[in-house]
């Protein structure tokens, strides 16, 4: 049987797989880094292509398509503008934990790399299922059918 080809939401999958992994070989904390970062890349990808292939946004192709993202999101634009900020929202959530787990040699408690992961894993799960929901085409009514006059 073959891998699924590569989708950004895959690497969620891989972040899941990272915490759990257990090799003498490897330092845990350095998985659950790797997990953090790997959960935030799923998530921001996966944002910045919604916005890129749903909403026809042009995003930056530097660095500063981090901040961009977010900001875009937060952007009032109809009815999901909910769901948009709630993006926004868990991503500059995210990103910072991400921030953390790439760029500081110790973290400090109370936080820990183990929880940052534990956490990266629930927001990346979350900005996914809110991205869902705004790729899903919204029916006149609950049951999908057409409202009749």
């Amino acid at each position: 049987m073959s891998a699924p080809a590569h989708s950004w939401d895959q690497l969620l999958k891989l972040a899941q797989e990272l915490k759990r992994w257990s090799d003498s070989n490897v330092c845990e904390e350095t998985r659950q880094r790797s997990a953090t970062s790997r959960a935030y890349y799923a998530a921001f990808c996966s944002a910045r292509n919604y916005l890129r292939d749903v909403e026809n946004e042009i995003p930056p192709t530097d660095g500063t398509a981090h901040g961009w993202v977010p900001s875009q999101l937060q952007v009032p634009k109809g009815p999901m503008d909910r769901e948009r900020a709630e993006v926004a929202r868990w991503l500059n959530r995210l990103r910072r934990r991400r921030n953390r787990a790439d760029y500081d040699d110790v973290i400090p408690p109370p936080d820990s790399a183990a929880n940052d992961s534990v956490q990266a894993l629930l927001y990346g799960k979350k900005i996914l299922q809110h991205l869902s929901k705004l790729q899903r085409p919204s029916s006149p009514c609950s049951d999908g059918q057409p409202q009749v006059p």
